[in-house]
């Protein structure tokens, strides 16, 4: 079977717009999971969500009017079209025998589908919009982006999902590091994964404490990975320009990846020593237990009832770090002058719990608001 395609650009971006039926959809298409696909930025498949649009299309007679977001490398379609009577606008497309399709949005209607044809064979020709994103090979992150773009206004984890997918494309090569923007980004990441997960490091503060699983609820962690790279952004930015690693990039023929992961180690090292100044200040707030993470012992060193390794704590003491920092560079010079401030505040354990001073303190002003309580 074949379908005809409207062709049109945004800018210099290609899309393809076309109407075709859900059999032909999931046989062509498939879903890239984080973490289980090379270029995967997808979550896993929430059967919950996608049994209760079963249910819906079965039931109720569900319409699912808004499109169906599919993406394609050039080289892999260029195979299945041709043009269609001459004309540049149209297309016919030939249903590939092969999944060259990826889902962008629109898994849980597909999966539903799935489960509603299992019962009534009718919804194999039920008729979907489709709108399909054609990129190259080089630019295929594109489509996470649109993700993201899609997804903006849902639930936090959202956020952390697409960061670490963009951060694979940069370790896959299919992202560049174009800027110092994106090198922070990068950085970010890089450093709360080696507080995280280098063993070698051995965190009495932040190991396991990073939310980096996207998939498994209850996995151990007390802040997200996104967050937590947010809060160490302007100390990662004065790195890179007092180290001048962006023009050393720029004037290197080096890995780039394996530069930015030198100095991610490096950060991270500082940033432990740092932490554990504030360990030996409000030590009751660190709890250290062992958990089970998926059939694995591992060992945590946070406790969910203090808002100290929480957004408002990390903002707020990253900041006096930036302030410590300035002037004296990554030295043990900042690190005595941070010592001092955090030593002599007159917070106590309790200040930090659920409902004390710290409560509410999650805006921008919030976190200079805690930042002062610290120091007063």
């Amino acid at each position: 079977m074949s379908f005809i395609a409207y062709r049109y650009f945004q800018h210099n971006q290609e899309y393809l717009s076309l109407v075709m039926r859900f059999e032909d959809i999931h046989k062509s298409s498939k879903v890239l999971i984080y973490g289980e696909d090379k270029f995967g930025y997808q979550r896993k498949l929430d059967k919950k969500h996608y049994m209760a649009i079963k249910r819906t299309l079965i039931e109720n007679e569900e319409l699912l009017p808004t499109s169906i977001i599919l993406s394609v490398n050039r080289n892999d379609l260029d195979r299945y079209i041709e043009p269609f009577k001459g004309s540049t606008d149209l297309i016919q497309i030939s249903v590939p025998d092969e999944q060259i399709f990826r889902i962008v949005d629109g898994q849980h209607r597909i999966k539903g589908l799935e489960e509603a044809a299992k019962d009534i064979l009718d919804f194999l020709d039920f008729k979907l919009n489709v709108i399909i994103l054609v990129t190259e090979e080089d630019t295929r992150v594109l489509e996470v982006e649109v993700f993201r773009d899609i997804n903006s206004k849902a639930k936090k984890l959202k956020t952390d999902l697409t960061l670490l997918a963009e951060h694979n494309y940069r370790l896959l090569g299919k992202k560049e590091i174009k800027d110092t923007s994106e090198l922070i980004n990068h950085i970010s990441i890089k450093t709360a994964y080696y507080l995280n997960e280098f063993k070698e490091l051995h965190s009495l503060v932040w190991s396991n404490a990073i939310i980096l699983d996207i998939h498994t609820e209850g996995t151990p962690g007390i802040i997200g990975v996104s967050a937590f790279a947010n809060s160490i952004q302007h100390i990662v930015r004065y790195y890179i320009q007092q180290n001048n690693i962006f023009d050393f990039i720029s004037s290197h023929d080096s890995n780039i990846i394996d530069i930015a992961d030198y100095h991610s180690k490096i950060i991270a090292e500082f940033l432990n020593a740092a932490w554990m100044i504030v360990k030996e200040k409000w030590n009751k707030c660190f709890d250290e237990q062992t958990v089970n993470d998926i059939n694995q012992l591992v060992k945590i060193y946070y406790n969910k009832g203090y808002y100290l390794q929480k957004t408002t704590g990390v903002n707020a003491l990253h900041n006096i770090l930036w302030d410590c920092l300035r002037g004296n560079n990554f030295s043990e010079e900042s690190l005595n002058k941070f010592r001092e401030q955090i030593i002599r505040s007159n917070v106590k354990e309790k200040d930090w719990g659920i409902g004390g001073v710290f409560s509410g303190l999650t805006s921008k002003s919030g976190f200079k608001k805690a930042q002062d309580i610290i120091l007063d």
